[in-house]
């Protein structure tokens, strides 16, 4: 069976019915198929459109997955911050 290509995407999103705006992170295969997760607290109804999409190589990947955890880190250290005053 052949491997099936994907690809990810920093993607730029919008509601048409609530014009909320959103990030997401999409993983978009071959066939159209694919799921995304969305980097911003905006919620709605769930019908994004996406308003433009900007393919990730594997370093770029790899620097926003590194940012991500370097946040992660720092949030806690916050949150522990927070609770002790």
């Amino acid at each position: 069976m052949a491997r099936q290509t994907e690809n990810y995407f920093l993607c730029f999103n919008e509601c048409p019915k609530h014009t909320y705006k959103s990030v997401s992170v999409d993983l978009i295969r071959a066939d159209g198929s694919g799921h995304g997760t969305r980097v911003t607290s905006s919620k709605c109804c769930g019908s994004w459109t996406t308003v433009r999409k900007w393919m990730l190589s594997a370093s770029e990947w790899k620097t926003l997955a590194d940012e991500a955890r370097r946040a992660q880190r720092f949030a806690v250290k916050q949150e522990r911050t927070v609770r002790r005053k």
